[in-house]
């Protein structure tokens, strides 16, 4: 009789400790849930008084939890300013202005400029941009120009299997191209970054590299959050708790055909204390005087972003 008594009692002892360990897993899931930083993401433009959304697409495999990432401030030191501009070949006459912390190399019409405190940095073949303008200028195809710059970029040490969105532009006059520009995006574990491309490489002719300009981020992961459901987002997209972009006078409702997660940054500029924020991207189609134009609006993913 001791002996089961004996074992009803560890028994019991036992399934108190698992409910104790239950109640601390969730109560440290339930902090890091209320531990999220101060954030705020822009919004760009106004948004229509009493626009209303319409889902004409479904919504399926939503996630329910995903990370916040913090973006190291990049601060350069001398030798990593001088290694960037070794690989330009220019490393010899590299200066540094302590006033405006940044970096200068000038050499044979090679201009680079390195902020010491953040992770832009640009460079310019002076020279080759000259050609630009020569009438019989040949640059390459946009596909020609998407893979030289990618061995650019990748001579400096960048991981191109990091950048999953590029666009070409091309500057035309007289009806001829004169030089392209490719623009290259990150993704955030595999998901798109929104906002202004993180670098820019122009392309003259014969396939000359005329400039790269960088605002290429490093980041880290910071916690694990829970993400909205698909009601309550589509209850901040109806009372307009979003970030928009798109026409602020419209005819109709608006109507959503595409429905992604997606990252975007936080404010601050300086990047100190800046982050990649997981949203929920909504892209469709809205009727104006002028016909249907498109729109993207943004639904933060984690409770407590605030839009401004």
């Amino acid at each position: 009789m001791w002996r089961y008594k004996h074992g009803v009692s560890k028994l019991k002892y036992l399934l108190l400790a698992v409910m104790v360990l239950l109640i601390i897993v969730l109560a440290m899931k339930l902090f890091l849930q209320n531990n999220l930083p101060v954030i705020e993401i822009n919004s760009q433009t106004d948004i229509p008084a009493n626009l209303r959304f319409v889902m004409e697409t479904t919504v399926s495999d939503l996630p329910v939890e995903g990370e916040l990432y913090k973006i190291k401030a990049k601060e350069y030191s001398d030798g990593e300013a001088n290694s960037l501009a070794q690989a330009f070949g220019i490393a010899d006459v590299i200066t540094y202005n302590g006033d405006s912390n940044e970096w200068m190399a000038y050499q044979n019409g090679e201009l680079l400029i390195i902020n010491g405190a953040t992770s832009w940095w640009f460079y310019r073949n002076l020279a080759a941009s000259k050609n630009t303008y020569n009438i019989n200028v040949a640059v390459p195809t946009d596909e020609e120009a998407i893979v030289l710059a990618k061995e650019y970029i990748a001579k400096l040490g960048i991981d191109t299997n990091s950048l999953n969105t590029i666009a070409v532009g091309s500057t035309i006059a007289s009806d001829k191209t004169l030089q392209k520009g490719i623009y290259f995006y990150q993704n955030v574990n595999g998901h798109e970054l929104l906002g202004p491309p993180q670098l820019i490489v122009t392309i003259g002719d014969k396939g000359q590299l005329e400039g790269i300009t960088s605002y290429y981020y490093e980041y880290e992961a910071d916690q694990i959050f829970r993400f909205k459901t698909i009601d309550q987002v589509m209850k901040e997209l109806q009372s307009q708790q979003v970030v928009y972009y798109g026409p602020e006078t419209v005819l109709s409702e608006a109507k959503i055909y595409d429905f992604n997660l997606a990252y975007c940054q936080s404010n601050d500029i300086n990047l100190q204390h800046n982050y990649l924020v997981p949203v929920f991207l909504f892209n469709g189609e809205v009727e104006t005087q002028g016909g249907p134009m498109q729109f993207s609006a943004l639904v933060p993913a984690i409770k407590g972003i605030t839009i401004n």
